[in-house]
């Protein structure tokens, strides 16, 4: 149980009890629905305010400190309601963003906050041994706007019958992705025994979807078109000298939406002479869509 659930049971508790007992003159209070709705309209109006994101603009450099600022807004946001004294500023909180689960039959819940509206993570369905499917990919260095044929490649085409492929795909947004690169860069120039192949897929804080501003690394704005998506994956590899071989998900997101890759997600895949298709040897399960690749070396034996 984290420590947002212990709160919260503490508070039902707790407010279960001094409903019960008269001698207790402190009742620790909550948000109700309608509060609730309040309290998250007010968030994300800061969260898309010049304030906020120049506050994110100034902890670019800090590891994950937009979260920090996020958390201090909504810490603000309780304040501003009148849920002053620490635990009830701490319970406030908790139920903002846990307020999809509390009230799971109220869409507002699952429409206004940013981080839910626009959170494409899931697990996923697939699990070792399962089929990869073929996803039309578009190849980085030929893209045409009116998406002829030429430009596709399928998933297939991309990897090696001969060797493990190592199938990883993110976006310029993601910081714990681009923490990997030099990893991921390490790996294709010393293990030619593998096959790594890289997708980007859909920005996970463009700016104007999500925006945190410079802690995500670059302003990128959501792609309209295949060549939004292409510019944004080359100024990537430019910026880190990224070698790997690298393709573009389709604009129908498949790849990403198929095998939840958002934000950040990477594969093992081996070929199967059998069936002549290739198939999930090692699919990691994130952990707030970050991920220690140097499992890899494990999974790959490569130590």
């Amino acid at each position: 149980m984290n420590i947002h659930d212990l709160i919260s049971e503490f508070s039902q508790q707790y407010i279960t009890s001094n409903q019960t007992n008269t001698t207790t003159d402190f009742i620790i209070r909550k948000p109700s629905k309608d509060i609730l709705v309040k309290m998250l309209q007010r968030e994300e109006d800061i969260r898309t305010s010049t304030e906020y994101i120049t506050k994110c603009d100034e902890v670019a450099s800090e590891p994950n400190g937009w979260l920090r600022i996020s958390a201090d807004v909504q810490k603000q946001v309780a304040a501003e309601f009148g849920f002053i004294s620490e635990i009830e500023n701490d319970i406030a909180v908790n139920q903002m963003r846990r307020a999809q689960y509390i009230y799971p039959d109220e869409p507002l819940f699952r429409t206004i906050p940013v981080y839910v509206r626009n959170n494409l993570a899931n697990k996923g369905k697939y699990s070792a041994n399962d089929k990869v499917p073929d996803i039309i990919l578009h190849q980085l260095n030929k893209v045409s706007e009116d998406l002829q044929s030429t430009d596709r490649i399928n998933l297939y085409q991309t990897f090696d019958k001969n060797r493990p492929n190592i199938l990883i795909a993110s976006s310029h947004t993601w910081q714990p992705f681009k923490a990997n690169i030099e990893l991921i860069k390490y790996l294709n120039q010393n293990y030619p025994n593998i096959n790594i192949v890289f997708v980007y897929i859909t920005e996970a804080h463009a700016a104007d979807v999500w925006p945190i501003g410079l802690s995500a690394g670059v302003i990128n704005y959501s792609h309209k078109t295949i060549a939004d998506r292409r510019q944004c994956c080359q100024n990537m590899i430019e910026q880190y000298d990224f070698t790997v071989n690298s393709y573009l998900d389709n604009m129908e997101s498949e790849l990403q939406t198929e095998l939840a890759a958002w934000p950040f997600r990477y594969y093992i895949i081996d070929h199967d002479p059998e069936s002549d298709s290739y198939i999930f040897r090692f699919i990691p399960n994130p952990s707030d869509s970050e991920y220690d690749l140097e499992i890899l070396f494990d999974k790959l034996d490569l130590v």
